[in-house]
């Protein structure tokens, strides 16, 4: 199964973003994206650095704050993630 995660766009090149989720930062490729992306947007991210789709920023918190739950649930049961 793959996860699917929320990433804000730091620069844009030419078929390829800088992004940023939670802190570690990656070069993504915009190759399966119809839609032009600016430094600022957020991208749903595969994997493999491919964005899937760009998303409003409220909907990429509320992801965020999901996976913040869902990673202090795993901590407290002592399970990895």
């Amino acid at each position: 199964m793959c996860l699917a995660l929320p990433a804000r766009v730091l620069a844009v090149g030419d078929g390829w973003t800088e992004v940023e989720h939670w802190t570690e930062r990656r070069r993504v490729q915009l190759a399966l994206l119809a839609e032009t992306v600016a430094v600022g947007d957020w991208l749903v991210l595969r994997a493999q650095n491919f964005a899937l789709a760009k998303i409003p920023e409220a909907e990429a918190q509320q992801s965020l704050a999901l996976f913040a739950k869902l990673t202090a649930c795993l901590d407290e049961a002592g399970l990895p993630h």
